[in-house]
């Protein structure tokens, strides 16, 4: 499944490095769960705008069926699938899985519809990703478009190849692009690169050479048109971004030990976003005894969720600067699979969801919707890591952008019992932040 689906390494496909969802029992936070409900400032009833819960047969198909994004403080961006009929279009795909996405910008203190109108999905993958400054990008098959409140759709960029993966930085300031490639395979050499090869058509000329997928990598800033860096892979890839720099995950000094690696950015995209490009810098080093996954919470701070000795089939869970400080570090279940993320643009907070299971879940395992308990929803300080507020969300959506969080982190929205719930949250500090030093 590829990151359009939303799917990285922490999926349940590798069964490892899930994290979860509420703390554990013997964690420093036991004592948030244990707090009243904060009631929400405004509720907004979602049945009205023409939303009508997906069947739970679904989700285990990921599907991306419906968003949710601050605009700004006071206004929403609200899309999700309409049950209507569509009209054929002359051309297309017969195996398209069309649908047709209603957008709605809201007013969060009235509840008033400001905005309106449809797109068309050729797919049920992920198609909005939030920018800086209210503004949104939209996919329509392998086509991005930019918009925002005004909801009308700018042309962006079109790739002639499948678009395989979008991945954009907790703070919105860098976009990956990865775009499928076919090249003949006797151009293969063994290092990968591409060379000249002879006709492999036969005497009558009809047949075509075999050929391979190639992933192309393409790193730039949102909005943009020219890339700043680009690299090419056998796979889709999964790159955490931070401030300047994207991050990579190699075998440390030693059994169990891990290092994560900062690639600064490339001055030109003629340099490779691997190898000795950029002057890559070791952030830090850690133990884990399986592979662990790296997820940026912000532009300075990453999370790594890995296994440790006596957490059994828990995860630990630790947070660092881009420095290479060590935040926090916490224990979380591993009975939660399929994390989601949304961040504060700012750094303060981010949000975290996953599916609460209600049997153990293998790498190989299948499962139904009867094995699906909930969909957990917890907001976390990403200074400290601590629990700030958890919520269910329903309907359960394991494509996750059934919640958002504003730009600067004092609002947290939530598709929950047929309204959408809006709450303050009180103000926090960023992070700590300590320049890297090269080496």
């Amino acid at each position: 499944m590829n990151l359009l689906a939303r799917c990285g390494r922490g999926c349940v496909v590798l069964g490892l490095v899930v994290a979860s969802l509420p703390l554990h029992a013997d964690s420093k936070h036991k004592t948030e769960k244990a707090e009243p409900e904060k009631p929400p400032v405004a509720r907004i009833a979602v049945e009205p705008l023409g939303f009508f819960p997906p069947s739970r047969a679904l989700l285990s198909y990921r599907l991306s069926m419906a968003t949710l994004n601050f605009i700004d403080e006071d206004k929403l961006l609200f899309t999700f699938r309409e049950h209507a009929l569509l009209k054929r279009i002359p051309g297309d795909n017969d195996d398209d899985p069309d649908q047709s996405i209603k957008a709605v910008v809201l007013d969060i203190a009235t509840g008033k519809v400001l905005n309106e109108t449809q797109w068309r999905m050729h797919d049920r993958q992920h198609y909005l990703w939030s920018l800086r400054g209210g503004k949104f990008m939209v996919r329509q098959r392998n086509s991005l478009y930019l918009t925002d409140e005004k909801l009308e759709l700018r042309p962006y960029l079109d790739f002639q190849s499948p678009l395989r993966a979008v991945e954009v930085s907790p703070n919105r300031m860098l976009m990956v692009i990865e775009t499928e490639k076919r090249v003949p395979a006797a151009q293969q050499s063994g290092d990968g690169a591409t060379h000249k090869a002879p006709s492999l058509l036969s005497d009558d000329g009809s047949a075509s050479p075999p050929e391979v997928k190639r992933i192309q990598v393409m790193l730039l800033h949102p909005g943009e048109n020219r890339a700043i860096g680009g690299s090419e892979s056998r796979q889709v890839l999964e790159l955490p971004m931070v401030d300047n720099g994207i991050l990579s995950l190699i075998s440390g000094n030693g059994p169990d030990r891990w290092m994560i690696r900062r690639f600064p950015l490339p001055e030109s995209v003629d340099k490779p976003l691997e190898g000795d490009a950029g002057n890559p810098q070791t952030m830090v080093e850690f133990r884990s005894t399986c592979q662990p996954d790296v997820n940026s919470l912000s532009g300075e701070v990453v999370m790594t969720v890995g296994c440790a000795p006596g957490f059994g089939d828990d995860h630990a869970v630790t947070a660092y600067t881009t420095s290479g400080t060590q935040l926090w570090q916490d224990r979380w279940l591993e009975r939660y699979i399929w994390p989601t993320f949304d961040y504060a643009e700012n750094g303060t907070r981010f949000v975290y969801s996953s599916l609460e299971m209600n049997r153990k879940v293998g790498s190989m395992d299948s499962f139904g919707q009867e094995d699906v308990a909930a969909q957990v929803v917890g907001v976390f300080n990403t200074g400290t890591g601590k629990l700030e507020m958890v919520r269910d969300a329903s309907p359960v959506m394991s494509a996750g952008q059934n919640y958002a969080i504003s730009a600067d982190g004092r609002r947290f929205a939530i598709l929950r019992e047929g309204t959408i719930e809006i709450y303050d949250l009180p103000g926090a500090s960023l992070p700590p932040s300590v320049p890297i030093s090269r080496k």
